[in-house]
């Protein structure tokens, strides 16, 4: 990919992460990584091609939360826990698949 590419890319992705900041999203939570950081993924985030959503708080793991976005850097964004109580009308037979650790 050229450079020209991947600097368009960066940008449109940080000003549609940075819209994200001051609103209540629904986030898989997916785990820790190797810093042993909480994290999840919005339903945008693909695995091992997108961010991923660092979040505080407490929720289990394969949890589908919803979480208030704090900040957004590049690729990532950092969320709350705004409850750890399932998110209502989601079907987590079809929605919820193994989410890998961000690399």
């Amino acid at each position: 990919m050229s450079s020209r590419c991947s600097a368009v890319q960066t940008v449109g992705g940080e000003s549609h992460l940075h819209r994200l900041v001051g609103t209540q999203q629904t986030v898989l939570v997916c785990g820790t990584d190797d810093r042993d950081r909480l994290y999840g993924r919005l339903p945008s985030q693909a695995p091992e091609i997108d961010g991923v959503v660092y979040l505080r708080g407490n929720a289990p793991v394969g949890a589908i939360a919803p979480a208030r976005v704090t900040r957004a850097s590049t690729y990532d964004v950092h969320a709350e826990i705004v409850s750890s109580a399932p998110v209502a009308g989601v079907d987590t037979a079809t929605q919820c698949l193994y989410i890998p650790p961000p690399l």
